[in-house]
């Protein structure tokens, strides 16, 4: 698939125009997808190994994913957001990530004895 195509296809992802986004620019939102997916796999406090089991994906696809090499598909997507316990949305925005993992937090304090 040429990136082009990649463009088109992926875009769902991140409600941009493709006619206006540049290379440079698509490569930024999927690198800062990278560090939140990365951020929440931390916050869950899951090595890549542990992760990549989760998903069932090799632990190197997971770092190259969380470096911004390789984009992940939208299934993809929600089978890390299942894993981790969080919205998908979580990805894509650091607020509505900070505000996930308080909601996560606040639901496993209410739920110790």
């Amino acid at each position: 698939m040429t990136f082009a195509n990649t463009v088109l296809v992926d875009f769902i992802h991140f409600g941009c125009n493709a006619v206006t986004m540049n290379k440079q620019a698509y490569s930024k939102q999927f690198k800062e997808l990278g560090q939140n997916m990365k951020y929440i796999r931390k916050a869950r406090g899951l090595t890549q190994e542990q992760a990549a089991e989760l998903v069932e994906l090799e632990r190197v696809t997971v770092g190259y994913y969380e470096q911004g090499r390789r984009t992940p598909r939208l299934v993809t997507l929600y089978t890390f957001a299942k894993a981790y316990n969080v919205d998908i949305s979580a990805f894509f925005s650091r607020d509505i990530l900070l505000e996930e993992l308080k909601k996560n937090q606040e639901q496993s304090k209410a739920e110790k004895p």
